[in-house]
């Protein structure tokens, strides 16, 4: 049977680092103290309810950092103890994410930079549902569920996907069409990004000129054109990275030197997407438990006697 758009099965050692990158990576987008201790225009889960204003209250901040580290601890230790220790970490992971980043996207503005971390804890609490259903079910082996790990790992995939294909499409709806066409005028998307990165560092020097970027993508439409080209296209093709692992690994450093590209013309960067994108598409893990399967005595054979 062909293995194309299918999970991987995922041994202990990978599931290991897998489970410890999302962990830190949780850890990291929400190491900063929350600026905000209110509810301007409430956006997302506040809208309905959800209880998020206790996250930016002072002193908060640290309890909130060990309730963290108190969920991705449950997390990893399901690996060891399969049934709810998973679900239970995943879920308190996702609340202290999720709620950290709406009571910061319910100041009247919105922040895309997490919500990739966001998404990737949602759909590995229901990739863990699925199993879970099957389990209780008794349903036939099937290579489209391999193993909890290989499933957590593939519906990860499926989040930073989906985020890549909805940012093309809405490109394409916002543009009605023309965003190739008319890449070229985004010159002045480039400007103003580089004079608010000035007005929002009064401590450095003013910026007063003009973008070398902006001018150069003004005065060549067409050249600006092939630029954006390759980016719009691997964003609106990213669920290839689904195919297998090869095509995820290739696909993935495109999206990362895409990145990369961004950052030097227009001065945004987007790292937890790049991490994310390296852990589970390039699947860094892998390469680490390959490395460490061969290598008598160390961690493979701590975790695979455990």
């Amino acid at each position: 049977m062909s293995d194309r758009f299918l999970p991987s099965w995922v041994g202990r050692t990978e599931a290991f680092f897998l489970r410890a990158f999302l962990v830190l990576t949780v850890l990291w987008s929400l190491s900063t103290p929350s600026k905000y201790a209110r509810l301007e225009d409430p956006a997302g889960l506040a809208k309905w309810g959800l209880p998020v204003t206790w996250i930016g209250q002072p002193g908060a901040h640290p309890w909130f950092l060990a309730a963290v580290v108190i969920f991705g601890m449950t997390y990893l230790l399901g690996l060891w103890r399969p049934g709810w220790l998973t679900f239970a970490g995943l879920g308190g992971m996702t609340y202290l994410h999720v709620g950290y980043w709406t009571l910061a996207n319910s100041q009247g503005n919105t922040f895309h930079g997490s919500q990739m971390t966001s998404l990737v804890l949602v759909a590995q609490l229901a990739g863990w549902l699925v199993m879970r259903w099957r389990e209780h079910s008794s349903s036939a082996v099937d290579a489209r569920y391999p193993n909890l790990e290989g499933v957590l790992l593939y519906f990860s995939q499926c989040a930073i996907a989906g985020v890549y294909v909805t940012s093309a499409i809405t490109k394409l709806l916002k543009s009605e069409g023309r965003w190739l066409l008319d890449s070229h005028y985004f010159a002045k998307s480039v400007q103003k990004v580089w004079r608010q990165i000035s007005l929002d560092n009064p401590s450095r020097q003013e910026f007063t000129g003009v973008s070398p970027w902006a001018e150069w993508l003004l005065h060549h439409p067409m050249l600006a054109r092939l630029l954006f080209a390759p980016g719009f296209f691997l964003e609106m093709f990213a669920f290839l990275i689904l195919w297998n692992r090869a095509w995820a690994a290739g696909w993935g450093m495109a999206l990362i030197l895409m990145h990369v590209g961004i950052g030097i013309i227009m001065q945004l960067y987007f790292p937890e997407f790049e991490v994310l994108v390296l852990v589970f598409c390039l699947n860094v893990p892998y390469w680490l438990s390959r490395i460490c399967r061969n290598q008598p005595g160390t961690l493979t054979k701590k975790i695979n006697t455990a």
